[in-house]
């Protein structure tokens, strides 16, 4: 009994507060702010938004996601419907996969998507008949049985059909030139099975009180009666149509008309309504966009009373990751864009804090009575990491304290040397070009600034601003973000067209004012260790890591830059890694050869986290000869193998993953190093029974060596931490799981000499 007291004595004083996800583990960052779509079940609600699923739990409102982590085959779904009969929700990916989610799992029927069709795989609307799911689609009906998760049969149509229903026996199909129907007891893959019901359009169809009705697309309400179809009321701002027992919904731009079966109206005015959905036929579920699910309540004397839940889950505002970017202990997402021209995207701002996202609130932001658009670059000043400046494809330069905005830097504005593409024209404001910002030693900000004659602006540490003429950057197109490396030397990308990429560097040598003493150098092509020519097409990024080295990505794979201080002279040359093949060839690849690279992240241990264009993501070394880690849609929670941006955690080594359907992150082995040992702790610890993966011991210096040993001080495992963290998988030397027991750390540097020790408790 003395045994197991202090037992929990030592598991009580080991145990902390740690909630972020484990080493080597997966989670979603989705944005929630669209909620589009609601499904009202007896115990759950499902919302959509923005290609995301969750649902709540009635009993308690707890919010659940539900992705690839939670066993979805797919992302980026479009549509979804729920079976009452067989408590089935059936989920509609963008590209024609299908899952159907039961009690007793994920059913995935991939056959649509597998298929090659001559035409789009778009599913445009979902009904229940019996056992059966019926998809209207872009080129006729797919039926599904949901018994055996299998495509039942397909009726090519041709036409694009917008709903359908049965009534009957008979199977209604809306589409552009009218209703067809057809009897389900006939082999309806054949085309005379089908008739014309009638040749007016329709875009709505659905059973209400045995009735057909369908919806006109100018917003007429028609049924059938007698059969004809006969018009009701008209509802011009018309979006959706969804029905329970006792009412039809016919959602508007305005609010919410509620009609029964007499069709007779009540309407609810509110603002955003995008569906409607009820489950007792009294609670009426309303998904509202950025106000996620929200509550309206109709009595029997049909008055109705709204209530504010606001249910959705955290995220950032949207699910566009155009820049992810590391200030401090915060994680920045911003959603804008830029190629050949703006994506014209709302003005986004999201960090990551905490395990927290927030969203600074933007909707009252202009840039001189316009909406601001396409954020796609930050900066904050080095004395103050919540006083940032962001830059815009098209509106200048925002600056903000605490996250409000306290300033604009426009060229209509004149206060400030930013360069419009079109002085003096109305739409000047719309055409101040700005990448970068990025911050010198001294604290001077630089900025790009496109297809203006000077391509850098300096906001200088005095208040004033500076402009800086290089003829190589003068009318460029688009010029990239700019990089102050740890040497002082500016680095700058210019991505496209093929006829102006490139990368510029210059030296100010210290006199800003001054740029007849600059140093300048521009690469549209490189030369390689082996003299050989490399000439990308695009030149997507670049970025230093921790030992001075330039990494760049380009069409053709990363280039890296060694001993930069020679950047200037003219027989410079690029480094290209190479792996061996070990096939005994002798022959080597150069490392990811011809692959796009769209971004490159360097961790606390020096090592590449890069991102392609189409094939996922890329753990390298720190030398770039050894590929440590693919992760793609195939082995990962990755929603698209299309990476826009990466950002790593320097406290937690968590590596956000920015793709072109959303944010994930993945947290890997390595953290930043500590400049002592004074916060060097292991977790989970204890490792309580049941728990499978590894210890984590981090707060290290960097070229720390660890030693694990039993408490009579035999060996269990050693190795090298990965910057500031070293991760251990429970095993020893042998690759045998331990036992229960205590294990001592023992923590030493290389370099200094000096450590620390710290236990670990583990509990099978």
């Amino acid at each position: 009994m003395k045994r197991i007291v202090l037992l929990l004595i030592f598991i009580s004083l080991l145990s902390y507060a740690f909630p972020q996800i484990p080493v080597g583990k997966w989670r979603t960052h989705f944005s929630y702010a669209q909620t589009r779509q609601v499904i009202d079940t007896k115990n759950k609600l499902f919302g959509l938004s923005s290609g995301c699923l969750y649902y709540v739990e009635k009993a308690d409102q707890s919010i659940h996601l539900i992705n690839k982590d939670f066993g979805l085959s797919d992302s980026d779904i479009c549509l979804i419907g729920y079976s009452e009969l067989l408590d089935q929700l059936v989920i509609i990916y963008h590209n024609g996969n299908i899952d159907i989610l039961t009690d007793s799992g994920i059913h995935n029927i991939p056959e649509l998507k597998n298929k090659v069709l001559p035409f789009d795989k778009v599913v445009n609307h979902i009904y229940f008949h019996n056992t059966n799911t019926y998809l209207s689609t872009s080129f006729g009906i797919v039926v599904l049985n949901n018994k055996k998760f299998e495509i039942k049969e397909s009726y090519i149509l041709t036409e694009n059909c917008s709903s359908s229903t049965i009534l009957n026996d008979t199977l209604y199909v809306a589409q552009n030139s009218g209703i067809l129907k057809g009897a389900i007891n006939t082999n309806l893959s054949d085309p005379q099975s089908w008739q014309q019901d009638t040749s007016n359009p329709f875009k709505h169809l659905f059973i209400f009180k045995k009735n057909l009705y369908a919806v006109k697309p100018d917003g007429t309400l028609c049924i059938k009666k007698n059969q004809n179809w006969t018009a009701l009321s008209k509802f011009p701002g018309l979006k959706k149509v969804r029905t329970s027992n006792n009412h039809i919904f016919i959602i508007e731009d305005t609010g919410l008309h509620l009609l029964n079966e007499n069709i007779n109206t009540i309407q609810y005015a509110i603002q955003p309504i995008y569906d409607a959905s009820s489950f007792n036929g009294e609670d009426i579920w309303i998904a509202q966009d950025k106000k996620g699910l929200n509550l309206l309540q109709i009595d029997n004397k049909n008055n109705i009373s709204y209530t504010e839940e606001l249910i959705m889950p955290e995220g950032p505002s949207s699910n566009n990751a155009f820049l992810l970017k590391t200030i401090g202990d915060k994680i920045y997402c911003l959603g804008g864009g830029r190629w050949s021209d703006r994506y014209n995207r709302p003005a986004q701002i999201s960090y990551f804090k905490n395990e927290k996202w927030i969203n600074p609130d933007l909707d009252t932001l202009t840039c001189l009575n316009n909406p601001v658009k396409d954020f796609i670059n930050i900066a904050a000043h080095p004395s103050n990491q919540d006083h940032y400046y962001v830059s815009s494809w098209g509106d200048g330069l925002y600056e903000f304290k605490n996250d409000k905005c306290v300033n604009l830097f426009n060229s209509e504005l004149k206060n400030t040397s930013i360069e419009t593409i079109f002085p003096g024209e109305s739409h000047a404001s719309s055409y101040n070009r700005i990448d970068g910002p990025a911050f010198d030693k001294y604290g001077n900000m630089y900025v790009t600034n496109t297809q203006v004659k000077h391509g850098i602006q300096v906001y200088k540490n005095d208040g004033k601003w500076q402009s800086l003429y290089y003829p190589e950057l003068k009318d460029k197109e688009t010029i990239g973000p700019i990089l102050v490396s740890k040497e002082g030397i500016n680095w700058v990308t210019i991505p496209r067209p093929l006829s102006q990429q490139g990368i510029f560097v210059f030296d100010t040598r210290n006199t800003i004012n001054d740029v007849s003493d600059d140093k300048t150098r521009w690469f549209s092509v490189f030369y390689d260790q082996d003299g050989k020519i490399v000439s990308p097409s695009v030149y997507y990024c670049l970025t230093e890591d921790k030992e001075g080295v330039i990494w760049i990505g380009t069409d053709l794979g990363p280039l890296i830059l060694n001993n930069t201080y020679r950047i200037f002279e003219s027989d410079y040359h690029c480094y290209r890694p190479k792996i061996a093949r070990n096939d005994g060839s002798g022959l080597a690849d150069y490392l990811l050869n011809n692959i796009a690279v769209s971004s490159i992240c360097i961790d606390g241990a020096n090592r590449k986290w890069i991102g392609s264009m189409d094939n996922g993501i890329y753990l390298v070394n720190k030398s770039g000869d050894t590929v440590i880690g693919h992760y793609s849609i195939d082995n990962s929670i990755l929603p698209s193998n299309t990476i826009l941006s990466i950002a790593i955690s320097p406290e937690s080594g968590e590596v956000f993953i920015g793709t072109d359907k959303g944010i994930v992150s993945f947290r890997g082995t390595a953290t930043e190093p500590r400049a002592d040992y004074e916060q060097v702790h292991s977790f989970p610890n204890p490792v309580r029974p049941g728990y499978e993966g590894p210890v984590t011991i981090t707060g290290l210096r960097s070229n720390s060596y660890v030693k694990i040993t039993d408490i009579n001080n035999n060996l269990i495992y050693e190795g090298d931490a990965n910057g500031g963290q070293f991760v251990w998988n429970q095993t020893n030397i042998y690759g045998k799981l331990v036992s229960s027991g205590i294990y001592i750390a023992y923590i030493s540097n290389k370099k200094t000499k000096d450590g620390t020790i710290t236990k670990i408790m583990i509990v099978r």
